[in-house]
């Protein structure tokens, strides 16, 4: 997600994360966005696929392979979700205090890099990975480093996960990214096999590498490599939510076996529920961060529990925290850069709805 979001949708989304109130009393879930190219599989394919062939000319510039020559701070792709490693900016942050845990060499890298790229990363320049790291080392929130599980939806190129390896050293055997881009995905694995020998010679035992498959959670059923996890520890999206919700395509509710076939919805109503189902009921967490709504208007989508279209509460989510973000002021009211919500998936509803049934 970038700052081309924004201006593409500067009035709509501008008014929103201004807004501290529900925009309407007449409907549950918040009035859908206009339709942007930003929402289209095409869009972010030409985007990965761009900046693969860049990665690899580089590589062959400096005359090396994967497995010799890490290129990943070379790659700054103009992306919706995980573009760049925002976590070297924790030192130059306002509201953040400096991470003595952090790797400074790493993070200079990589703050000069992101600085040298041709995009502004919206995420990036709110220190959004720097939190989600620091959010999930949490002592309060008790995470196990070394076994918990963790999905990173529309993983880009992968850069989420490798600041939770890195900078967060989780080393579970179960950290895979999924992205409806086949370029992204390449690109990650890229990126993973060069980070992966650096962190080996790190670490001993290296870490179990991370995964990265193609999978689209809108249009595909959920692939039988991911119901055998039977449900994750943390499921992320930064960003792919709002992706989303730019797009316009419509889906019959019965395309995905539940609800009324002649029912039609947006993608982002379908989005939600299907979510809920990653989560490990009760101690697993959907952790969701956009710069298209505000904290309120993604409890709104998220709670409602009936994105599914059968209303029957087995993926109601609850809001149980939030990671707060620098405030300001626009046309005398208040708002936030980014808005972060953390859900859990309580057991209780499925039994609930068994008893109903």
């Amino acid at each position: 997600m970038t700052m081309d979001l924004l201006s593409n949708n500067d009035n709509t989304i501008q008014d929103r994360k201004t807004t501290t109130t529900a925009t309407t009393t007449t409907t549950t879930k918040p009035a859908h966005l206009d339709p942007s190219p930003l929402g289209t599989q095409a869009y972010w394919d030409d985007i990965y696929l761009s900046e693969l062939k860049s990665s690899i000319s580089h590589n062959d510039a400096d005359g090396g392979d994967d497995d010799t020559n890490d290129n990943s701070n070379r790659v700054q792709p103009l992306s919706r979700r995980n573009d760049t490693d925002d976590t070297a900016d924790v030192a130059e942050a306002s509201d953040a205090d400096p991470d003595p845990d952090s790797d400074s060499d790493s993070a200079s890298a990589s703050e000069a890099d992101d600085r040298s790229s041709s995009s502004t990363d919206w995420f990036s320049e709110h220190q959004a990975t720097t939190k989600l790291v620091r959010y999930l080392t949490s002592p309060q929130l008790g995470l196990d480093k070394r076994t918990t599980s963790m999905l990173d939806l529309g993983s880009g190129n992968g850069a989420l996960l490798s600041a939770l390896r890195r900078q967060g050293a989780f080393s579970g055997p179960t950290m895979i990214g999924v992205d409806y881009s086949s370029a992204s995905i390449t690109l990650a694995r890229r990126r993973q096999s060069a980070a992966t020998k650096e962190v080996s010679r790190a670490r001993s035992p290296p870490p179990p590498p991370l995964r990265f498959e193609r999978w689209d959670i809108v249009r595909e059923d959920v692939p039988d490599w991911l119901v055998e996890v039977g449900g994750f520890d943390v499921v992320l999206d930064k960003g792919t939510f709002d992706a989303v919700c730019l797009s316009g395509e419509e889906r019959n509710a019965g395309e995905d076996g539940e609800g009324d076939d002649r029912v039609r919805r947006r993608a982002c109503e379908v989005y939600p529920a299907k979510v809920a189902r990653l989560v490990k009921p009760d101690t697993g967490r959907l952790v969701v961060t956009s710069c298209c709504w505000t904290a309120e208007e993604l409890r709104r989508w998220f709670e409602d529990g009936d994105g599914d279209g059968d209303g029957d509460g087995h993926t109601r989510l609850k809001a149980c925290d939030r990671i707060e973000y620098p405030s300001f002021v626009f046309g005398g009211r208040k708002g936030t850069c980014l808005a972060c919500v953390v859900f859990y998936r309580p057991a209780s509803t499925s039994e609930e709805a068994k008893e109903n049934t």
